[in-house]
């Protein structure tokens, strides 16, 4: 693969408002401009601020205007907003000590000296001191929400003025970094690279964000968010190459959740600021009118209530705007590199041996489940769930040694029961003997090392009365609650793996997904959500759903729809007591032909009801991802194809080279289809060439016999074109294999399919 272009030039354009707002303006007759008055004594030549103020009136609102630059320039003479001065406001810019003059968090420290200078100074100036907002662009807006969400964290407050406080009454945060770990994951194709060594970020923190990830956690933002928030207005392009649009989605649904009132405002087919959307400086003088001076006429009450505390604003009615299919595959990018993925189906139902909510007998006629396990004594389970042993990080680190990308729990199976700590149901792991929050600590553990992370959640709960009768919405809004508690209380969650029942599918959908869109802007979703009497895991119902879940089975070839199988490594989804778990080989096997369909592996793994996972599964796991860190470059980051998987092999392919493994051996070499693109190397994938004769009438492959400890033969061809551009061709035979020497024979073309036919 290409290595990514790394943008830095952009983000060193001395950045603050970049609103494509003409000339700055001029300052108003009688204004008064008072300039580099130091807000620390004696300190750095940065350390300075210049003040403008009006030429009437008292008690002033103050807009602190802090500079871009991506920590490394700019200036407080550049994009002041000065013509709020003709609408009563006075108008601070700061400088700052840049980050080749002294690393995070000098910078935040110099924005709150700054604040509390101006506060000490108010009288002075006919300053307000109770009505301060910081505004930022880009490396300012991050300043600026750090203002907002570090208000109250006093080992940022240092130096002089230290009676006035620093906090702030409102921010206004255009393109800010919010998260600086999770840039990367959502960069546009061709966009700034963040996770390297000499990248703003790294520059800010002293050194690679991914190698000094306590340090970053101090620098973002959204790390300090709690309900005293100011309010903020956030502005953000959804095209910025530079600062990620997911940035300013991850603040905001974090500050929604916390309660803080937020307006978020995507600017379409904007990038890095240069907005001509005359929506920005409407909103943004509204927004100052209505935190600063508590009146905002021109606004409607529907435009208002972003700017509400939750209690006083009406029922929202969320929606987000539609995705063009550029935007969702940058979203889903990720995941369809993974390939991999680990699924964890756990609960107090392993103290039984017997499988997750099936074994429970049925309660609600309108619920599939006709289990073994009394009502009274499943339900009870919970009471004697002490799993001593979890440790998330053991969890990790195993699914990790797999070679698996991400993970998904079971938060909420279909019996209701929560692994987490809840306010909508006590039915929860709070009140067993294990009290601890499950969901949270798989969430810091998946975070701190770098995992991705989903949450599988039963809509359904086959334990709650109202569920399916005439009180379903009592139902629906309990249930709502909860996923909202599961996408607002542990940071990012990269999917959410919805589940059904067959049964009528009565969950409010369209307020349900805007809900988990709005919360988690760059989540992936299944196709469950939907599926109801009549339907098959196979169909995509709704645009809200990402990708179709084959269940128990692998999926049949195709490259038009997104899809991931799940199945498990034992009989039964839930841990089972001496179960047949697959082996290294099967495992192996399997994945290779879901990569091969073009789909994704969701491999389930029951830990025990001590917590641990079984180790014999643990070793199969292990040894599946020895076998990766081998041959993973012919799964991860690969599409299937371009033949199609038969019962001897399956391809994948990337770039230019189109990988075949062999599964399968018998009596007759392989033959597979002509290919539109010439061979030009062949090579057994961990070395030595390959036997291959290219023809008009297709290609044969010579396999050599395998030692006994080779799960499959992967045979590397390199072509003279991006391989992803041939159709996927059929196998018209199964291909099964003729044992030989191992040869040492080249690669033969006997047609220059690339000069005219195919």
């Amino acid at each position: 693969m290409m290595k990514p272009t790394i943008l830095t030039l952009g983000l060193l354009i001395p950045l603050s408002i970049v609103v494509a707002q003409g000339s700055p303006a001029a300052l108003p007759e009688g204004a008064t401009a008072y300039r580099d008055l130091a807000y620390v004594s004696g300190g750095h030549a940065r350390q300075k601020l210049d003040l403008y103020v009006p030429k009437d009136g008292d008690h002033l609102p103050l807009i602190i205007h802090i500079h871009g630059g991506a920590f490394r320039m700019g200036s407080k003479e550049n994009g002041v907003p000065l013509e709020y001065l003709s609408w009563g406001y006075a108008v601070a810019s700061i400088n700052y000590r840049l980050s080749q003059h002294a690393v995070f968090p000098a910078q935040i420290e110099d924005c709150k000296a700054a604040v509390r200078w101006l506060r000490a100074h108010a009288r002075e100036y006919r300053l307000d001191p109770n009505h301060f907002a910081a505004w930022g662009s880009s490396a300012g807006g991050h300043l600026a929400a750090m203002l907002g969400t570090a208000g109250d964290t006093k080992e940022f407050d240092v130096g002089g003025n230290l009676d006035p406080s620093s906090r702030i009454q409102a921010v206004v945060d255009y393109f800010g970094p919010t998260d600086f770990l999770h840039m990367d994951a959502h960069r546009l194709p061709g966009g700034q690279v963040h996770d390297v060594a000499d990248s703003p970020e790294s520059q800010l923190v002293g050194g690679p964000i991914q190698e000094n990830k306590e340090k970053v956690a101090k620098a973002n933002p959204i790390t300090y968010v709690t309900k005293n928030a100011p309010p903020f207005l956030i502005c953000h392009g959804d095209t910025d190459p530079l600062v990620p649009h997911h940035q300013s989605a991850l603040l905001a649904a974090a500050l929604k959740q916390a309660g803080v009132p937020v307006t978020f405002y995507t600017v379409k087919g904007a990038g890095h600021g240069r907005f001509n959307d005359p929506n920005v400086p409407r909103l943004t003088r509204e927004f100052l009118e209505a935190t600063l001076r508590g009146n905002a006429p021109s606004l409607t009450r529907d435009q208002m209530a972003p700017l509400m505390s939750p209690k006083d604003a009406p029922p929202p009615t969320v929606s987000m705007p539609a995705e063009t299919k550029a935007q969702r595959e940058v979203r889903m990018a990720w995941w369809r590199e993974a390939r991999f993925g680990m699924f964890l189906h756990w609960g107090p139902v392993s103290l039984t041996g017997l499988e997750i909510s099936w074994s429970r007998a049925n309660s609600n006629p309108k619920c599939p489940n006709k289990g073994p396990t009394p009502i009274e004594v499943y339900d009870r389970l919970y009471r004697r769930f002490n799993p001593i042993h979890f440790d998330a990080h053991e969890w990790v680190d195993t699914a990790r040694a797999a070679g698996m990308k991400y993970m998904v729990l079971t938060a909420k199976h279909c019996d209701g029961f929560l692994l987490w700590h809840s306010q909508a149901d006590g039915y929860n792991i709070a009140n067993t003997p294990f009290p601890r929050d499950i969901c949270r600590e798989l969430a810091k553990a998946a975070h701190d090392e770098g995992m991705r992370l989903g949450w599988y959640f039963s809509p359904m709960d086959w334990r709650d009365p109202d569920f399916r009768t005439e009180r379903n919405a009592a139902f629906v809004g309990r249930m709502q609650k909860e996923v909202a508690e599961l996408l607002g209380n542990y940071g990012r969650i990269d999917l959410l793996w919805f589940d059904w029942d067959g049964r009528e599918p009565l969950y409010d959908q369209p307020n349900t997904y805007a809900m988990v869109r709005s919360m988690q802007p760059g989540i992936i979703v299944n196709n469950r959500l939907d599926l109801g009497m009549g339907n098959n895991d196979n169909e995509i119902r709704s645009t809200n759903a990402d990708y179709y879940t084959p269940e128990q089975r692998i999926g049949q070839y195709d490259d038009q729809r997104p899809w991931e199988t799940c199945m498990t490594l034992g009989t039964q989804w839930s841990w089972k007591p001496n179960d047949t778990i697959k082996s290294a080989r099967d495992v192996v096997h399997i994945l290779t032909r879901t990569v091969g369909g073009d789909g994704n592996l969701l491999l389930n793994v029951g830990p025990m009801p001590d917590g641990r996972m079984e180790p014999r599964q643990v070793e199969v796991l292990r040894q599946v991802g020895s076998w990766l860190e081998r041959n993973g470059e012919s799964i991860y980051g690969t599409r299937g194809g371009p033949f199609k998987p038969t019962s001897s092999l399956v391809s994948t392919r990337k770039g230019n080279t189109v990988y075949v493994h062999v599964l399968q051996w018998g009596d007759e070499k392989i033959t597979l289809p002509p290919l539109p693109k010439k061979v030009i190397k062949s090579q057994w994938l961990g070395g030595g060439t390959a036997s291959i004769v290219q023809a008009d009438s297709g290609i044969t492959l010579t396999v050599p016999r395998p030692d006994s400890e080779n799960i499959d033969t992967i045979v590397k061809l390199t072509l003279d074109g991006p391989a992803d551009e041939i159709p996927p061709r059929d196998v018209a035979r199964s291909g099964v294999i003729k044992p030989s020497v191992r040869a040492t024979a080249s690669s033969v073309y006997q047609r220059d399919v690339a000069s005219g036919g195919r």
